[in-house]
Order: C-alpha cells, then sequence, then structure tokens
C-alpha cells in the first residue's frame, strides 16, 4: 500500500481531503446496495486507520470512454447487461469521458432517487425484459437520439442562430482594436496616403518601407547569433540559464522586428486596396479557386495519391490559417479606407469622430457587457444534452420521465441512493504554459465531482464552493464541458494556426470556469459570473490559456485522454471495466495506447494487456469484443482491467448486420454524426448489450485464472436465470455453471 503523497500522482490534499470525502460516499452506498440485497453490512477495509488509495479497498470502477452519441449508446446496451446480469451496483465509481458522459450523467440522474425494490435489477429504469414494453426512460433515450435538433426544423434554426449570433458578437470584440490599428495607421501615415502620396518623402519608392522592414529582419537573423557568438568567444562557455536568457531575447527582438514589418507594410495594403478597384474579392475568389483545383490531380497525372491527399490537406490547412487573419485585415482594409480616403462630399472630421467614437462605444460597451461563456455554443449544447439525458423516473408505471436540470453536483449521491460515485472527466487547456512536461499534451486533467473539483495542478475546490462561485454550474454543466469536443483550444489535439478563425466563427464549446484555488479561498467574488469578458475571448483567439488567471478554459476530456481510466488509475481500483466505444475504423487503439503511457509517465503504473483477439479479419470481424489486462500499482498492489471494445463479432443480431451492410463504417461510424435515427440507435445499443453479455464470459475467466478474493466474491448472477436463447448461449461454460446459484450471494467487499 503506498503511503501517501510520495507516490506519484498523489498529492496531500488529493489524500487527506478529496479521497477520504470519496470513500465515504462510496462506503454510504455499498451500505445501501447491501441493504437491498439483505447481505450483511460491508466492513472498512482502512488499514491501521490511515486511508489511502489501495487495492486493499477492493474498489472497482467503471469507465466510459468518449465519442459523442456513438459512445453514449453503445455504452447504454454495455450498462443494461451489466445490469442484467446484477453487476451494475457493483461498482463504486463511475468515470466518464466526453460521449461516455451522457449516459454515464444519466445513469448519475435516475439513480439519484431511493427505491423500495430491493431486486436491484427490477428497480433499475432502464431494466431491459423479454415480452414487456421498453421502459419509458429507454424510450425517452431513443427519442431524443437526435438531441441537438430534437425540434425538427425549428432545432436547425436554432443551431444557426446561435452560431451566428456568437460570430457577431465575437467579431464586434475585435472591431475596437482594428479600429485603434486604424487610427494608429492615420496618425502616423494619414497625411500622406489622404494624397494618395506617399507614406515616405518625396524621392522615396514607395516599397522602400517594406525593404527597410526586410532589412531590419536580415540584420536580426544574421547579426544577432554573429554579436553573441563574438562575446562567447571573450567569456568562455555561460550557463544554462543564461544561454536560455539569450535565447529568450533573440526570440522577442524577431517578434518585434517582424511586428514592424507588418506594421510598415499595412499602410501600403490599405493604398494598394483604395487604389485596386476593389479588385480583392475576385483575387480572393480566384485564389479559392486554385485552392480547389490544385489537389484534384489524380494518380492518373503520374502523382502518388497519398501524396495529394497531403497537399490537399495541406492546402485546406493553408487556407483555413489564413482566413482569421483575413477577416480582421478586410475590416481594417474597410475602415481605414473610409477614414484616410472619406467619400467626396463627406467631412472627414465627421468620419474620424463616427468610426473612432464608435470603437470606444463599442469597446466600453464590451468590456462591460461581454461574457465569453453565454456568447459561445456550450449554453445551447448543455441545454439540449440536459434534456435528452438528464431526467428521473418516479415509477415503474410512470408514463412520463421528469426533467431534473439544474442537478447540481453536489447533490449526486442523495441518502439511499446506490449510484456510483461520478468523475467528470475534462481537460484543462494549458497552451499558453511553459511548462515542458505540457509541450504535448497541452492540457491537463480536470474533475468534476460531487465533493471536489479541480486537479493536482490547481489545486481542488470542494464543489459546493464552486458553485457558488459560478451559478451556472451543475452536472449538466460538467456533462457539456466533457463534450465540448470542438474549441479554439482542444488540448493536445489544438491547431493554433486555426485557434483565431475558430473564435470568430464561434466554434467554441469549451467553458471558463473560476479557478479552483481562488474558488477555495474566496477570492472570485463577483468575477465569478461577470468577469468572462473581452480577454479571455482574446486568449482564446491567441491560443494562450493557462493556469495563472482568475479562470481556467476547459474543454473535452477526449483532448487528454478519452477512455476515462486515468482518475480511476489514481485510485487505485482493484478492476477496472471500461466501454471503449471510440471511432477506430482500424483498431489502432490510440485511446488504449494513450492511457497506458500516461499511467506509465504520470503514475508509475503499468498496463500489460494481450489486443491479438480483438484484431479484425478479412470481413472487419474480432474473434472477441473485450480483452483482460493486468494493472501493475507498484508496492505489490495489482489490478484488473476489462477493455470492451466497440466492435463486430463473428455472429450479430439480423437487424445489426443489416445495418452494418447498409453502413460499413459501422460501429466506427463519425463523431461528427450526432444525429442518431432510430435504426442506428438501436444498432449500437444492441451491439453495446451483446457486447456486455459476452464480457461478462470475460469475468469468469478472470475469475478462474485469479485467486484474488475481491474476484471470487465478485458475484454474477442476478438476472441469469430470465436470460433465455441466444442470451444464454452467449453466457454457458463457467458463468453457467458457477453463478447461477450466487443471485444472493455478498458483495465483493
Amino acid at each position: 500500500m503506498g503511503d501517501g503523497p510520495d507516490v506519484a500522482g498523489w498529492t496531500d490534499e488529493f489524500v487527506e481531503e478529496v479521497f477520504p470525502a470519496e470513500y465515504a460516499t462510496v462506503m454510504e452506498r455499498r451500505r445501501e446496495v447491501a441493504r437491498r440485497a439483505g447481505a450483511p453490512e460491508p466492513p472498512d477495509r482502512v488499514a491501521e486507520g490511515k486511508l489511502v488509495p489501495s487495492t486493499e479497498l477492493r474498489l472497482f470502477g467503471l469507465a466510459f470512454s468518449g465519442g459523442g452519441i456513438r459512445t453514449a449508446t453503445f455504452n447504454l446496451g454495455v450498462t443494461q447487461a451489466l445490469a442484467k446480469v446484477g453487476l451494475l451496483p457493483r461498482f463504486d465509481y463511475l468515470s466518464t469521458v466526453s460521449g461516455g458522459g451522457y449516459i454515464g450523467s444519466c445513469l448519475s440522474s435516475l439513480l439519484n432517487r431511493p427505491s423500495a425494490d430491493s431486486r436491484w435489477t427490477k428497480a433499475f429504469p432502464l431494466f431491459l425484459e423479454s415480452g414487456r414494453q421498453e421502459p419509458i426512460a429507454l424510450r425517452h433515450l431513443r427519442d431524443r437520439s437526435e438531441y441537438l435538433v430534437n425540434e425538427g426544423t425549428w432545432g436547425y434554426f436554432g443551431i444557426v442562430a446561435v452560431m451566428l449570433r456568437g460570430m457577431l458578437v465575437n467579431t464586434l470584440s475585435m472591431v475596437p482594436f482594428v479600429i485603434a490599428l486604424v487610427g494608429l495607421t492615420h496618425l502616423t501615415f494619414g497625411a500622406g496616403l489622404s494624397r494618395l502620396g506617399r507614406s515616405l518623402p518625396d524621392g522615396y519608392p514607395p516599397f522602400l518601407a517594406t525593404g527597410v522592414a526586410l532589412a531590419l529582419l536580415l540584420l536580426a537573423i544574421v547579426a544577432f547569433p554573429l554579436l553573441s557568438w563574438l562575446i562567447e568567444a571573450r567569456r568562455g562557455d555561460r550557463d544554462l540559464e543564461q544561454r536560455g536568457r539569450g535565447v529568450s531575447l533573440y526570440a522577442v527582438l524577431l517578434q518585434l522586428v517582424v511586428a514592424l514589418a507588418i506594421a510598415e507594410c499595412l499602410p501600403l495594403v490599405l493604398r494598394w486596396y483604395h487604389r485596386s478597384d476593389s479588385i480583392v474579392l475576385p483575387g480572393l475568389t480566384s485564389l479559392s479557386a486554385v485552392a480547389s483545383a490544385l489537389p484534384r490531380s489524380s494518380a492518373s497525372d503520374g502523382q502518388d495519391p497519398g501524396l495529394v491527399d497531403k497537399l490537399r490537406k495541406g492546402l485546406i490547412l493553408l487556407v483555413a490559417s489564413a482566413a482569421g487573419p483575413l477577416i480582421l485585415l478586410m475590416v481594417y482594409l474597410a475602415l481605414g479606407e473610409v477614414v484616410l480616403f472619406p467619400p467626396a462630399g463627406l467631412d472627414p472630421a465627421t468620419i474620424q469622430l463616427a468610426v473612432y467614437g464608435g470603437g470606444a462605444a463599442l469597446l466600453v460597451y464590451v468590456l462591460l457587457f461581454l461574457d465569453a461563456n453565454s456568447t459561445s455554443v456550450h449554453q445551447y449544447y448543455r441545454d439540449r444534452l440536459s434534456e435528452a439525458y438528464l431526467f428521473q423516473v418516479d415509477s415503474p408505471q410512470a408514463q412520463a420521465v421528469r426533467p431534473t436540470d439544474p442537478l447540481r453536483l453536489s447533490e449526486l449521491n442523495a441518502e439511499g441512493t446506490v449510484a456510483p460515485y461520478h468523475l467528470v472527466n475534462t481537460a484543462m487547456n494549458m497552451q499558453g504554459s511553459h511548462d515542458p512536461a505540457l509541450r504535448g499534451r497541452q492540457s491537463d486533467f480536470f474533475l468534476f465531482s460531487k465533493h471536489f473539483c479541480g486537479s493536482v495542478r490547481t489545486g481542488y475546490c470542494r464543489t459546493p464552493k464552486l458553485e457558488a462561485a459560478d451559478h451556472h454550474l451543475s452536472l449538466g454543466t460538467a456533462l457539456a464541458i466533457s463534450g465540448a469536443a470542438a474549441a479554439p483550444n482542444m488540448g493536445s489535439f489544438t491547431m493554433r494556426s486555426l485557434s483565431l478563425l475558430m473564435t470568430l466563427l464561434n466554434v467554441r464549446l469549451g467553458y471558463w470556469l473560476p479557478h479552483p484555488q481562488r474558488a477555495a479561498a474566496d477570492k472570485v467574488g463577483l468575477w465569478g459570473d461577470i468577469g468572462v469578458g473581452l480577454s479571455h475571448l482574446v486568449t482564446e483567439a491567441l491560443s494562450r490559456p493557462d493556469d495563472r488567471g482568475r479562470h481556467v478554459n476547459v474543454s473535452d476530456g477526449g483532448h487528454i485522454e478519452n477512455l476515462g481510466i486515468y482518475e480511476l488509475l489514481r485510485r487505485r481500483c482493484r478492476v477496472i471495466v471500461c466501454g471503449d466505444g471510440e471511432a477506430d475504423p482500424k483498431m489502432t487503439f490510440t485511446g488504449l495506447a494513450t492511457i497506458i503511457r500516461y499511467a506509465a509517465t504520470d503514475m508509475g503504473v503499468h498496463i500489460d494487456i494481450n489486443l491479438d483477439g480483438l484484431a479484425k479479419d478479412e470481413d472487419g470481424r474480432s474473434k472477441r469484443n473485450y480483452a483482460i489486462g493486468r494493472i501493475d500499482y507498484g508496492d505489490g498492489e495489482l489490478g484488473w482491467l476489462l477493455y470492451i471494445k466497440a466492435s463486430m463479432g463473428e455472429r450479430e443480431l439480423p437487424y445489426i448486420e443489416q445495418y452494418r451492410d447498409a453502413n460499413p463504417d459501422f460501429p466506427h461510424q463519425s463523431t461528427a454524426d450526432q444525429f442518431f435515427d432510430e435504426a442506428q440507435f438501436e444498432a449500437y445499443r444492441a451491439l453495446g448489450f451483446k457486447i456486455g453479455l459476452r464480457t461478462c464470459q470475460g469475468l469468469t475467466e478472470l475469475q478462474e485464472k485469479s485467486e484474488d478474493p475481491a474476484l471470487l466474491d465478485f458475484s454474477i448472477g442476478e438476472g441469469l436465470e430470465s436470460l433465455g436463447g441466444s442470451d444464454q448461449d452467449e453466457l454457458e461454460g463457467g458463468l453457467a455453471r458457477r453463478f447461477l446459484k450466487a443471485a444472493d450471494s455478498n458483495p465483493p467487499w
């Protein structure tokens, strides 16, 4: 057993405050599960009075991966299978990422009420029983499978309206900066430009400004290293810190020279724009035509198709990267022309007063009233997810569901309920950080839960305090943040060249949250709700978020780790079951490889797992849909990973086969498809259910291979007697022999 914060991945705060609060809730739900099963009260396995995460506590974790509604629906089926065989109440933790959080949050909401029915499967609101009408909760999920536009045509108008509103507000928020640049141009070059003359004295060619800037740039590139070499030769080797300061100074000087070159060129571009008889737009149209035509070269032209594809993607990226600055440049040119070359008959002073006065008024308005969270798509996304997934069913006979949003995170795991302790995983964007440990990730782990929110890096804040600091924070908010796949800053997937364009186009699902450390110290005040303004929007556009300000920028948990396993490893769960519904058509297991790497580098935890059985054959089918891995936590502590993969088995239900015949990319259709019809929803749900039942056989194998007492007592039985036909075939062998009689056996603690 680890001794405390010396263990990688732990801090004093995590060991002394966060984990004990979680474990107390885990023990409460274990006692409730035992009470419903009529089993003895579970023992407290804390060794020598010191509570630290340990496999000796026999914690069981269930993880749902990211992947939008695809993984949500697949893991819905997995959940139904685990509930059918009586395994679902055995899990102490539920850790979700992105789309896995859709169904995970649905479970947390559904199970956040006491039940008088002692038979857990019968009381489970999503329980699917042969010969009976599907429960209202399942029907609700099926009817909301197009959750983003559930209102039909009006739903599409809603998305467009939110996007357009954000585009307008975000672009207008940048206009004061453009007007300031126009004013600087006017102040510096106005007299010469207004005469079409010359931004330089008579006799100087108009391109001299650009030449001077380029000369300065060349001088900086060549002369500075030469000067550094001469100083080095006289002083000898300097220490690393001094050399680092020299490199930093060189970088700053280079940036200043580039800025000077741009500043010198802008007036010339403005003058050219004025004299070009509006050829800019036709020119841009021609450029886009060239951009679209060039990649159409094919292998028949003697070119490598792979090379052509790379050229196409590279060109698209180049054009997209230039689009954001070009939008602002066009605004600059339009305003600059009005100010510096006023139309005949209009008073230049009046025009200048209107432009500069309007810019100042707009700046004041933006500073006072802009809320970067409200103008993003987050609120719309949160509301649609909440409508679809956050609800309760008051009784098995209920004919309608009852919405639970807003459901506070601190209200989860209410007394007398059996929901696992929910860990909602997100990514804290750190593109502006200078920490070399984050250079590839560009983000860090950030957690939402009932008792605490935060991370090792920021520290943790008690959830009620953070909810007080941000009145919008709820389970729905955390769910939407965890699924915020598209944003200017996306952790390890960030493309900084596109951040400005995505900000202007309002492709912003991320969220600015009060810094947990400030909230914990009651230093947030009014800044919690009203302090997310222009500076935050600019930070997004420039891709410079970090953890040093009043707020942190959080987005999709899949931007750093997409399986939800990381936090379960931090808690040293004895058994982790992971449902992976990622889009992985080539079965490269990117998400699994990532968590194995993070576990080793961050926590010294090693995972050994054989994936041979999941390999696809020529027909795209796998011999098995799951794999069993061994977790070595160190200190002699071992755990198990049961990895469930969305994949086609050798034999599936006819309507699953039919759907796959019509859609060959099933079950790895693009995450961009968030609009499931009935057939698509049922295909993924049924596949998850069948694979979930097969996985129970995997647990049986694990029990037969291992003498781990926690596994030997991990009973699988309740609900098996009602299985019939092909379901029973999936569970034949050791499972049927050993566990049909175990319906009332003790829980695994």
